[in-house]
């Protein structure tokens, strides 16, 4: 279950056909990439956790009694929140991307101006 809901990162993450991964590394850009792929991945098993916990939370629920359906229900309120919460912030992330044109991963570096020596 773990590799399916991980599997479009990992794929994701793969370089393009033909493209040099060696050529790009160490530069800002590629640590930049790695940063946001790493996210991507920890994102991705962060919610996995959170899906198990509620799974767990409705076994507790309907084959435990008393003390322990208590534990359960919980379980399940709180991944409820925290899926809620993580999903939320994903989607203000994308809004901003989409706002600020950063929905790529190539950073354009600025164009510094030359100075003409007058001694030429």
């Amino acid at each position: 279950m773990l590799f399916l809901t991980m599997a479009p990162t990992i794929m994701l993450a793969s370089s393009a056909p033909g493209e040099d991964v060696a050529s790009k590394k160490g530069t800002l850009g590629s640590i930049i990439e790695t940063l946001s792929n790493m996210a991507e991945s920890l994102y991705g098993l962060i919610i996995t956790l959170i899906i198990i916990a509620f799974a767990w939370g409705i076994l507790k629920f309907v084959f435990q009694s008393g003390e322990e359906q208590e534990k359960g229900k919980s379980y399940m309120i709180w991944s409820i929140v925290a899926i809620t919460i993580l999903m939320s912030i994903w989607g203000i992330v994308k809004i901003f991307q989409s706002t600020f044109g950063a929905d790529d991963k190539t950073i354009d570096a600025p164009n510094i101006p030359k100075l003409n020596n007058p001694n030429k």
